[in-house]
């Protein structure tokens, strides 16, 4: 039976961190964690520790981690506390022997923040898991219905694929990962993977915009074609507003996003 999707949205860390926590503490099957920055600060070990307690009671626990944003973790005890009790962990693009002296090959980093708790409640959005980053703010929905599901889909492949050619394995099923509804999109897009399809599909929708685009980011830094979709936009008579950061955490970021006004 089809269920519509339901929205929730959380405008700081510290209220995406309480839901997620919560939700976690209820669930009853599995929890799959995909995270940029996931630090052994008081934050992170509020989860993990969660995390661990519900590997140990047999729920399914997964973990896709950076390698770079998360790497205070790679050798803490809690993770193997973690993994002791049966949950699972896979660190994206490790730094390892053959590539510390090949910069180049650090990259891609997997910027992706994303939860699923018992393939029934999804959260998206922007929000990391550091104790510093509590009261920024920061955007984070809470998904649940058929939506969902999709997110679910979408982490179920890349965890089956985590150790082989994401690019070539994302591509045969790229048609799967997107679902597109009235109201809600989940779009899914993989480093070395193009076009973005996040990003075509944001272009596509300014350009369609028939009364307004509200746009909200940290760091201001349009490529050509956003930039000109924007401008396009507002001199049709389209309402464009742009909401960023007064002062982010990249304080050179800040000065070339002012040179865009």
């Amino acid at each position: 039976m089809s269920e519509q999707t339901k929205l929730d949205l959380y405008w700081t860390p510290k209220e995406a961190w309480d839901a997620m926590y919560e939700d976690c503490a209820n669930s009853k099957k599995s929890i799959d964690f995909e995270q940029y920055i996931l630090k052994d600060d008081s934050a992170g070990l509020r989860f993990l520790e969660l995390f661990r307690d519900k590997a140990r009671a047999g729920i399914k626990v997964r973990l896709i981690l950076d390698s770079i944003g998360s790497r205070t973790l790679i050798s803490s005890m809690v993770l193997k506390e973690f993994t002791d009790a049966g949950g699972h962990v896979h660190f994206y693009n490790r730094i390892v022997f053959a590539n510390i002296l090949s910069p180049h090959k650090w990259f891609p980093r997997n910027h992706t923040k994303l939860m699923v708790i018992d393939r029934e409640i999804a959260y998206v959005g922007s929000v990391c898991v550091s104790e510093e980053m509590a009261d920024w703010r920061d955007l984070h929905a809470r998904i649940t219905g058929d939506l969902a599901l999709k997110v679910q889909s979408y982490f179920n492949h890349v965890w089956s694929h985590r150790y082989k050619s994401w690019r070539r394995s994302f591509s045969r099923k790229v048609s799967r990962l997107h679902e597109y509804q009235k109201d809600f999109s989940f779009l899914a897009a993989l480093a070395r993977f193009h076009p973005n399809f996040i990003y075509r599909q944001l272009l596509n929708e300014i350009r369609r915009a028939e009364k307004s685009v509200y746009l909200i980011t940290p760091y201001f830094m349009p490529p050509l074609l956003l930039a000109r979709a924007l401008r396009a936009a507002a001199e049709r008579g389209i309402d464009v507003k742009v909401m960023m950061s007064e002062k982010s955490d990249v304080p050179i970021a800040d000065y070339v996003s002012q040179s865009y006004f």
